[in-house]
């Protein structure tokens, strides 16, 4: 499950800096990036819970993990900001029984 989750591609986070610093700074984001990561996780196994008002993570951040996450997934949008609120906790006490529950 991740709440208000998202990532841009490692390459918009070392634009701004100088080649010498770019080339540094690529290996080590790329150990860590969460697009790259996202991709391995078995499919169905994925919550993700956004708001829609989010003033934290761009929009464009939360679509790009959710579109690099492996489908089927499970994807919300609250009427909220980037802190969640009692039905974005209620629904993942209850995908998390869920899914605890079927093991």
């Amino acid at each position: 499950m991740l709440i208000s989750g998202g990532a841009d591609p490692v390459a918009a986070y070392v634009r701004g800096a100088g080649p010498a610093l770019r080339e540094q700074l690529i290996p080590l984001l790329q150990q860590v990036d969460p697009l790259r990561w996202i991709r391995q996780a078995r499919p169905g196994t994925i919550f993700f819970q956004d708001g829609k008002r989010d003033e934290v993570v761009p929009h464009r951040a939360l679509v790009g993990l959710i579109r690099a996450a492996p489908k089927p997934q499970r994807v919300r949008w609250y009427d909220t900001s980037h802190s969640p609120n009692g039905r974005e906790q209620t629904d993942a006490i209850a995908w998390l029984a869920k899914r605890l529950g079927a093991r």
